[in-house]
């Protein structure tokens, strides 16, 4: 299993093409990807999100991984200290985690570019039900909080280069927008 320590923005996305060219005359493209995320939670009532614990299981490239963050948030910073490891049984894992107690919450499609900018991890992405977004994170072994601040504002730093809005900044996870959204689809209009 390994850990590692995140320090996450992400701002939606108005003009797509003029973000993309940004980023490839800033840093290097990784490539294209997509990501499709099931997320489980536990039917303990006390235990339901945003307060309970979640993980997801990501599919991505043939390869099914677990991963499991314990997440904070802070001036618009999203602070993970994320967990996982890789399985090669989806099915027989979603067997063993519901006879624990977890059931299938949310899906979740992203699909876009990634980008490497100096020592940041960037993603140009599409959430579908949801739009899109650019998504800069820090990843490092440690967790101390010189080294979270360092990170943040390399982040804030680079995004203010971009052509993107900083007054729109989403602090929302995407299950929770993608929560909301169901929600709306479903609301009986009056």
């Amino acid at each position: 299993m390994s850990t590692a320590y995140e320090t996450e923005m992400k701002v939606w996305v108005d003009d797509w093409a003029a973000v993309e060219a940004a980023l490839r005359a800033r840093g290097t493209v990784r490539g294209e990807f997509v990501k499709e995320d099931r997320y489980f939670r536990s039917i303990d009532p006390t235990l339901a999100p945003p307060r309970g614990p979640t993980f997801r299981i990501r599919i991505e490239g043939g390869t099914a991984t677990v991963t499991f963050k314990e997440k904070s948030r802070e001036r618009g910073f999203e602070f993970n200290v994320e967990r996982e490891f890789v399985i090669d049984d989806v099915a027989a894992f979603v067997h063993l985690v519901g006879v624990l107690g977890y059931v299938d919450d949310i899906a979740k499609r992203k699909s876009g570019l990634g980008f490497d900018v100096e020592d940041l991890h960037v993603e140009l992405v599409r959430v579908d039900g949801v739009g899109q977004f650019i998504e800069v994170e820090s990843v490092r072994i440690d967790c101390d909080r010189p080294g979270r601040d360092a990170a943040a504002r390399r982040i804030r730093d680079l995004l203010s280069s971009l052509p993107v809005d900083l007054t729109r900044v989403e602090e929302r996870p995407y299950t929770q927008m993608l929560r909301e959204a169901a929600d709306t689809v479903s609301r009986p209009r009056l």
